[in-house]
């Protein structure tokens, strides 16, 4: 019984994080900053730096949707949904700033 109700409460607990929206800077660390940086200056294994991109908002959304071109960056339209992607294309811009 005891077992039942401990599986119980980590399911819900389960539940009600699922539901949690991502922040756009969360989202950046775990998909992003490992190559691009926490600035987005690190430019690691062949990124860019996000800093100097000169990239227009409908570019740096496609690139993130379908990946670079050279293919050193994966494509997250996948993994990623359309308001998520947008939130990390405005991140991306403040960078530039």
């Amino acid at each position: 019984m005891k077992v039942f109700l401990l599986l119980g409460i980590v399911l819900l607990i389960q539940a009600c994080n699922s539901n949690k929206e991502r922040t756009p800077r969360s989202i950046y660390t775990q998909y992003c900053a490992s190559c691009h940086g926490k600035d987005g200056r690190l430019m690691s294994a062949g990124a860019k730096d996000l800093s100097a991109s000169i990239l227009t908002e409908v570019q740096i959304e496609h690139r993130i949707r379908k990946g670079s071109d050279n293919k050193v960056m994966r494509g997250y339209e996948n993994l990623l949904n359309d308001s998520e992607i947008k939130q990390l294309v405005r991140l991306v811009q403040d960078f530039k700033k």
